[in-house]
């Protein structure tokens, strides 16, 4: 997988604006699967949505692997920027 995105966040400000999207979407999908769940439990869920939402747990974990990743990202940013600010000192 690629880390780097075409458009990425290069203030902290955008950053903080996508993670508050994540975490909004986080939410709605937490009360979707939810929803989900209490209707496959009574019955309202066929096979192939069992299916498909087993492939989405799978997309889910790769996301929440991104997410795990920033930051180990943030610290070898730091690290790396540390030796150039004291060279610019």
């Amino acid at each position: 997988m690629n880390p780097r995105h075409s458009d990425p966040c290069l203030t902290l400000g955008e950053t903080n604006e996508a993670l508050r999207r994540v975490a909004n979407g986080v939410d709605e999908i937490r009360n979707e699967v939810e929803r989900v769940l209490t209707g496959a439990h009574d019955g309202a869920c066929s096979i192939h949505q069992a299916l498909w939402a087993t492939d989405l747990s799978r997309d889910l974990l790769a996301i929440a692997g991104m997410l795990g990743a920033v930051e180990a990202a943030t610290v070898q940013a730091r690290a790396s920027a540390a030796p150039v600010a004291m060279e610019a000192a």
